[in-house]
């Protein structure tokens, strides 16, 4: 047998070998959970802890100052709770009134059917995907308002001093916006149509209105 043929065998040989081993350790780790950079591990889909809530027009949130609460439309009343808490939190009524306490971190997001009026004591809340002909946010002093996805005939929004107030989403319509604010308080709009804008806002720390939201403006005082 010629040299060139030996080698030509001894290579093939090799080759099949190196496939041999590949195999075996790719049979070995998919055994042992191995692929790709890490172990296969498998979660288990936790449903959500939540608690049904009688229907309410009016919303007044209490709570640390860094507490950041979605209010979500949906068909009906609900308050989730975060993963980690066992779903104890304080809240009373009072005629169509919730008052809902946050003080404990323990919820994460409030689903209603309706709500026209919010009273945001502290902290910061997310408004999202209501459509409706009023909505009126009433905020005390160092606040966040943002409104995301709505359809408004008018949205009011009365804050004390340093409260932030950001109008944003794909979705969003507003027929009549109506802001007063406090000092070094800001104002931010995103691609959100008005038919009327005003505002009464002794300083600003921040102003912003981008897009279609800028040609909207005719009064701020």
């Amino acid at each position: 047998m010629k040299t060139s043929y030996k080698l030509l065998i001894a290579f093939a040989g090799f080759l099949v070998l190196l496939m041999l081993i590949a195999n075996s350790v790719m049979w070995a780790n998919f055994k042992r959970g191995y692929s790709g950079k890490g172990p296969i591990t498998m979660e288990v889909n936790k449903p959500r802890t939540g608690l049904d809530l009688k229907p309410f027009k009016v919303l007044v949130l209490e709570g640390p100052r860094d507490s950041h609460l979605p209010v979500i439309k949906a068909d009906k009343n609900v308050v989730v709770f975060r993963e980690d808490q066992n779903g104890k939190f304080m809240y009373s009524y009072h005629n169509d009134t919730l008052f809902l306490n946050l003080n404990k971190h323990n919820v994460s997001v409030l689903e209603c059917t309706d709500v026209t009026d919010v009273i945001l004591k502290e902290g910061s809340v997310f408004l999202q995907q209501f459509n409706q002909p009023v909505l009126n946010v009433l905020a005390k002093e160092g606040c966040g308002i943002h409104i995301i996805d709505v359809q408004l005939g008018k949205l009011a929004v009365s804050g004390g001093d340093g409260c932030e107030l950001k109008v944003e989403g794909d979705y969003s319509k507003v027929d009549s916006l109506q802001v007063t604010l406090g000092k070094n308080s800001a104002v931010e709009s995103y691609n959100v149509p008005y038919k009327d804008v005003q505002m009464d806002i002794e300083t600003l720390a921040v102003f912003r209105m981008e897009g279609i939201s800028a040609a909207s403006i005719k009064k701020i005082r």
